[in-house]
């Protein structure tokens, strides 16, 4: 909670010796391939290049998550009054698109590219997941409702054919694509909550929740 953002070396496990203040309190970020690190807090999203931070942004209404597309050219935010914001990424600079996701009726909790960069899932704090096709942005998936309460993570599998959801309300949800009105439910996945799910292979979900564990699931489609 001090605000400020630091990187560890993947190889020495340990911080780097620069630490960047972000000003106001982080609530995600995005890294590119040319390790670009896109920030969004309360107030702003910031780019933080070479050790300093090159640009901010205000966002009018106060981030939650962000996520940075597959080929490092969009920059999507979904906010606290319940609408997604996209950004064009120019270099060291963001543009916001007229263009904004507005099908959901509370903050934007959870939100997540599919791995090939085609797909774009976004969960809410009332358990409501659309997708969208990440090009043109219309909805292609908005069955996904059984959670109860708020998402905390989208996660997709490798084969871009299933999307995992974790939420509050301490359930999994296994989605399929190509058969969207299908899922794998697994019901109290985590006590008081589930804060993080991925996939390890296409049939392999890990989780983690407010119960300090972490567990692993292998799913039979």
């Amino acid at each position: 909670m001090d605000d400020m953002l630091r990187v560890i070396d993947s190889k020495s496990k340990s911080f780097s010796t620069f630490a960047i203040p972000t000003e106001f309190q982080p609530k995600g970020l995005a890294v590119s391939k040319d390790d670009r690190i896109f920030v969004a807090t309360i107030n702003n999203i910031k780019i933080i290049k070479d050790d300093k931070s090159v640009f901010a942004i205000d966002v009018p209404s106060p981030p939650r998550v962000i996520a940075l597309n597959l080929d490092c050219t969009e920059i999507v935010v979904g906010c606290e009054d319940s609408k997604v914001r996209i950004y064009k990424v120019n270099d060291d600079a963001l543009e916001e698109e007229k263009k904004q996701l507005t099908n959901f009726r509370s903050a934007i909790t959870a939100i997540s590219y599919s791995p090939d960069g085609t797909l774009l899932a976004v969960g809410d704090s009332q358990g409501k997941i659309f997708v969208y096709d990440s090009k043109s942005k219309e909805v292609k998936i908005s069955y996904w409702a059984f959670h109860t309460t708020r998402i905390n993570s989208i996660a997709w599998s490798p084969d871009n054919l299933h999307a995992a959801s974790g939420s509050l309300d301490t359930n999994i949800y296994i989605w399929s694509v190509e058969d969207p009105m299908k899922r794998i439910s697994i019901k109290g996945a985590h006590q008081a909550g589930v804060n993080g799910v991925t996939f390890l292979d296409n049939n392999t979900v890990v989780s983690v929740g407010q119960d300090a564990c972490l567990k692993t699931w292998k799913i039979q489609y």
